[in-house]
């Protein structure tokens, strides 16, 4: 029963209709079995996983040893439901008159305990008895009873297994089969597994960005009182949808994608515009399907890889994002002009994943990434008329990359905190591409011009998670890429600042073509085995990380010196599990980068402020969030 949150197992006395707690977990324990070893077995759910516990019966059990028991009582063990228990702490047994009853485990076991006087509590020890004898009933669920209660001495020695020849044929059919049933028919037909899906499960969405703040800064119109200038960001970054999944029962092939729009990224002249299908495709917009599925069929099904597909597809609509020069007259200085323009960020990829033993991983991949880039119709003056909105490819780029991950681990109490052993990765990748360089005016019509390039690129990623000083927990991790193709193009930087890399800068601060940091982090225990129900939320323990941390990018247009930057910080990191079953990880960061410094930002880069720089550095940066796992 669950009737504090939590699944403990109950004994229950289904002639009284009264029962008792006889375990007691901290997360949830299932699946009871009385075992003629005398013990009680269970599933048991634990940080690490479900584990079988076994729980001798006198640990539960009134130490009264009544092997010569002339009566019996009824005793059900099982999870049993919060309204078959009048008082779940009252005891078993007691007064009674019953001369003739039985033990029914819940899971569908059957067991008899005897008493020597009635007045005793059971003592749950396994009767020679092999007899099901029911127990008073009441009527409307006598039917029931009698038509189960064979099962309880049914002998099931004489059944043989299915011959191999129904397994030898790939594509099956149906195949007719006897077997002698009791109470049922003998017909049974085989058949091969037809895939059978879960039904979508579909969650609604709302989310609000931050990247356009078309008013300025929220935080700065927040205090200065400016609400309607706030609300106006708000609806133009806020995006509304929701996200499905779908798997197959035996997880051969799983679905899961979402759908995100943003309303207020578009001009509307009426309701009827946000629901019209050109109105919703000119929006913002994050969409993306991942299909996954696990066996090739034309390779052996242990050594098949997994097969995943992901879609994945952008939509930002950049007011006067693009500017054109022109020359209104002969004699005329050159003169910009500003156009809105809509970026289509699309990409497509294939992995095959194959797990090669039981510490390493191979992957083969191919992605296909068309960035698709809209201008919208403008007036030129130096051709005095309208030129019309075009749109073109700005990115074309495809991907092959091979890797290989390892995970030599040595399990301890604190493995979902921090890992103790070594995970390295190590990946390279080619890419032939063809990046937007600008455009032409010919004909009346925009021609874009493009830059073609072919790079390799390497990256190697270390993490040794270890005790020292009093088996305290520390982790180093280091990580390295270089560009062998090294261009000057801020597309192709490798940026190595924010969550995944240094947190002490912003994720644009630091980067290049050849990048390199390292972090030591050390954990220390606040508070342990905490076992609280918070809602769905079990929590179970608390630490807190500090870190310090050095790296930097060399390479490529940002000019940020060839000094190392370093950075300290701390987070708290909460433990927990939701609904039993599935891993939740809190933390909440706080980062400080040790060194200021300037980047230069591209002369086509848009700013607020118009600003061609942007300062780094001697700020306190915040993280939180909630995820699966620490994998950072």
């Amino acid at each position: 029963s669950d009737t504090d949150g939590i699944f403990h197992i109950y004994a229950m006395d289904v002639t009284r209709n009264s029962g008792r707690q006889l375990i007691s977990v901290l997360v949830a324990s299932f699946m009871p079995h009385c075992y003629a070893d005398g013990n009680l077995y269970y599933a048991e759910y634990l940080a690490e996983g479900y584990k079988i516990a076994k729980l001798p019966v006198d640990d539960f059990a009134v130490k009264n040893e009544l092997a010569s028991a002339s009566q019996n009582q009824s005793v059900s063990i099982g999870v049993s439901s919060s309204n078959q228990l009048e008082n779940p702490n009252q005891n078993i047994g007691g007064s009674s008159n019953s001369t003739e009853s039985a033990v029914s485990v819940q899971t569908g076991v059957t067991r008899t305990t005897g008493l020597a006087d009635p007045a005793d509590e059971p003592a749950f020890i396994m009767a020679g008895n092999d007899m099901y004898e029911r127990p008073y009933t009441p009527h409307n669920a006598i039917i029931e009873l009698e038509a189960t209660s064979w099962l309880n001495s049914f002998n099931d020695n004489d059944i043989t297994p299915l011959p191999d020849s129904l397994f030898g044929i790939r594509r099956l059919g149906d195949v007719p089969i006897n077997i002698p049933t009791r109470y049922s028919s003998d017909d049974r037909t085989f058949k091969p597994y037809e895939d059978t899906f879960t039904s979508f499960s579909i969650y609604p969405a709302i989310r609000f960005d931050n990247y356009s703040k078309i008013r300025g800064s929220n935080a700065d119109l927040l205090t200065s009182g400016q609400f309607s200038d706030l609300a106006a960001n708000l609806w133009r970054d806020t995006k509304v949808g929701m996200y499905f999944s779908s798997r197959e029962m035996l997880d051969r092939l799983s679905l899961f994608g979402g759908v995100l729009i943003g309303p207020g990224s578009t001009d509307a002249n009426e309701i009827g515009d946000y629901v019209q299908p050109a109105g919703i495709m000119a929006m913002d917009r994050d969409v993306f399907l991942i299909a996954e599925y696990r066996g090739l069929p034309f390779i052996q099904r242990s050594w098949s890889p997994p097969v995943s597909i992901e879609l994945f597809n952008i939509r930002r609509n950049v007011e006067n994002g693009l500017q054109i020069e022109e020359f209104p007259c002969t004699a005329c200085l050159p003169d910009t002009t500003s156009i809105g323009i809509s970026y289509d960020i699309w990409q497509a990829q294939i992995s095959l994943i194959s797990k090669l033993n039981r510490f390493t991983v191979a992957e083969l991949g191919w992605y296909h990434s068309p960035y698709r880039v809209s201008t919208n119709s403008f007036f030129s003056r130096e051709f005095r008329q309208t030129i019309g909105g075009s749109s073109s490819r700005y990115f074309i780029g495809n991907t092959f990359t091979a890797g290989l991950s390892f995970k030599l681990h040595t399990p301890h109490r604190h493995s979902d905190i921090v890992q103790r052993g070594i995970t390295a990765s190590i990946r390279h990748s080619y890419q032939p591409s063809s990046l937007l360089d600008g455009y032409d005016i010919r004909g009346g019509e925009l021609i874009p011009q493009y830059n073609d390039y072919k790079i390799h690129t390497s990256e190697i990623d270390i993490r040794h998670g270890f005790q020292a000083i009093g088996n305290r927990l520390f982790d180093v991790r280091s990580r390295f890429y270089t560009n062998y193709n090294a261009t000057n193009e801020y597309f192709f930087l490798d940026y190595i600042g924010g969550l995944p890399g240094m947190r002490s800068y912003s994720f644009f601060a630091l980067g290049g073509n050849t990048t390199f940091f390292t972090q030591l982090n050390f954990h220390q225990p606040l508070f342990e085995r905490i076992h609280r129900q918070a809602g769905r939320f079990t929590i179970d323990k608390l630490f807190a990380r500090f870190f310090a941390e050095t790296g930097n990018g060399w390479g490529g247009p940002l000019e940020v010196g060839n000094n190392l930057k370093s950075g300290v910080g701390a987070e708290l990191r909460l433990s927990m599990n939701s609904y039993y079953l599935f891993p939740s990880r809190l933390f909440i960061s706080m980062a400080y980068g040790l060194n200021e410094f300037d980047v230069n930002l591209p002369e086509s880069f848009i700013t607020t402020t118009g600003q061609n720089s942007v300062t780094f550095g001697n700020e306190f940066l915040f993280n939180f969030g909630l995820l699966f796992d620490f994998d950072f």
